[in-house]
């Protein structure tokens, strides 16, 4: 239920921001589009990179799991470093 409440809310803010807009100019530019897209790809990479990593470096020590709680802090912290560093790149 919270989950829909959150998607009407920011259905409700994105028409107001878009009826508030009085030029066609687009919000973000080609390079901007480009920065992210490549920004993007690049914290993927890394990400899946480090996550091999550390799989190999725990199946080295000998570790037979790995807890499902270490994978999902990995992950939430992919969609926050992906998510600031997105916002970044379009301020700039």
């Amino acid at each position: 239920m919270g989950g829909l409440t959150g998607a009407i809310i920011l259905a409700v803010f994105a028409f107001i921001k878009y009826k508030r807009k009085k030029d066609n100019t687009p919000e973000a530019d080609e390079r901007v589009k480009h920065n992210i897209f490549r920004f993007s790809a690049y914290v993927s990479y890394v990400s899946l990179a480090v996550l091999f990593m550390g799989i190999f470096i725990f199946s080295l020590l000998g570790a037979e799991s790995v807890s499902i709680a270490y994978l999902w802090i990995f992950f939430v912290a992919y969609i926050w470093i992906t998510g600031i560093g997105t916002v970044i790149a379009r301020k700039r």
